[in-house]
């Protein structure tokens, strides 16, 4: 199913691009009474956007597809050129619009002769800018004759010239999926009195139909569509390039069973790529193995090199204890030699301090003796 890609709506909560407007047309009507009778003069028709005729555009993208669309706005808020291409296929946009030339018409009613005389000089009956197609304008106008120029009875009016209308697009409460435009019809313009009768035919644009523009949009192709408005926002050219759908979706079911064909082989291939890829598995986990258990003997090979230093350190440390245990028992010997020769040296030492003791008291005594034989 189509998906709908750009749409039409007069919700702008629902609008998420810019919107756009059709035209509404305006004349600028002067009449006036002159010595040569009754003028009504009016300019060409000017074109402003109609605030009642106001859509949102409404992008919806999808996930399937590649969109490129591009709009283009007239200075007036009319559309001027949409290209919508579906799977990225791009144009250049192609768009010339020409301007409007304003154009003075006139006409004059003939006045009997009293309201000639009267009508020496100008008289402005109605002067301003209306649309012809509301009546409250037109009902204006009329009531701007009172008082003035009675006996003509002066009446202004708009016909339709349009036999048969076809009638409004009715709005969906989603929008619809394209684009509105308004088409223009014919309108005679009168000004009618009791000497006669002046009318003009013009072109404005027709509120009472409104045209739609479906953008296409069909499944499995691409699509380039493009549609170029005039001045006033109506289509003048529209461009459609597509593929064909039917064969398109007759190629779905032809491609569903060149696979469903090309299946065995494909499951063939894939039990062979599956069975390799076992293999693969199989040789990635023996060479994983090979490494652990060169890793192990690594393990056990630094573990028997650990051992090795900590016995050497082991008997290098007896080694020392048994040194050192010889060292302290031979300086042991030694200060017990020493201790025993100072004992000897000691023992001389007290001996002779006796010998020393026992010569002082004889030298004592011998002394006394010889005090006393002197005597």
């Amino acid at each position: 199913m189509a998906r709908r890609i750009l749409t039409s709506t007069t919700d702008p909560n629902l609008g998420n691009l810019y919107c756009y407007h059709l035209p509404k047309g305006l004349i600028k009507l002067t009449i006036q009474a002159t010595p040569n009778g009754v003028q009504i003069t009016t300019l060409e028709p000017e074109f402003i956007p109609d605030p009642n005729a106001r859509y949102f555009f409404n992008y919806t993208p999808s996930p399937f597809t590649d969109d490129n669309i591009s709009i283009e706005f007239g200075p007036n808020g009319f559309l001027k050129n949409i290209h919508t291409i579906i799977d990225d296929q791009t144009d250049e946009l192609l768009s010339q619009i020409g301007d409007l030339a304003n154009s003075a018409i006139s006409g004059a009613l003939g006045l009997p002769g009293k309201t000639r005389d009267v009508a020496a000089q100008n008289i402005i009956l109605f002067e301003g800018t209306i649309d012809p197609l509301n009546e409250d304008h037109v009902k204006m106008v009329n009531q701007s004759f009172k008082g003035k120029m009675d006996e003509l009875n002066l009446v202004f009016g708009v016909k339709d010239l349009t036999e048969q209308h076809s009638g409004k697009v009715v709005l969906s409460s989603e929008g619809q999926y394209g684009i509105f435009a308004r088409p223009m019809g014919s309108y005679e313009i009168s000004l009618s009195s009791s000497t006669g009768r002046l009318a003009k035919i013009i072109r404005l644009p027709d509120p009472e139909e409104l045209h739609f523009i479906k953008i296409p949009n069909p499944s499995f192709v691409k699509t380039d569509f493009q549609i170029e408005f005039d001045d006033l926002g109506y289509p003048k050219s529209i461009k459609v390039t597509k593929p064909s759908s039917a064969l398109a979706i007759l190629k779905v079911p032809l491609n569903i069973l060149s696979s469903i064909l090309d299946l065995p082989a494909k499951l063939i291939q894939l039990r062979v790529n599956l069975d390799s890829q076992k293999a693969n598995e199989i040789d990635k986990k023996l060479n994983l193995r090979t490494w652990e258990q060169k890793l192990e003997e690594s393990d056990l090979e630094l573990e028997k090199k650990k051992q090795a230093i900590l016995k050497e350190k082991a008997n290098s440390t007896e080694e020392n204890t048994r040194a050192v245990v010889e060292v302290n028992s031979e300086v042991n010997q030694k200060l017990n030699q020493v201790t025993e020769e100072l004992g000897t040296v000691n023992g001389a030492i007290d001996f002779l301090q006796k010998r020393f003791t026992d010569i002082g008291r004889k030298l004592d005594a011998l002394d006394k003796k010889m005090s006393s034989e002197d005597t």
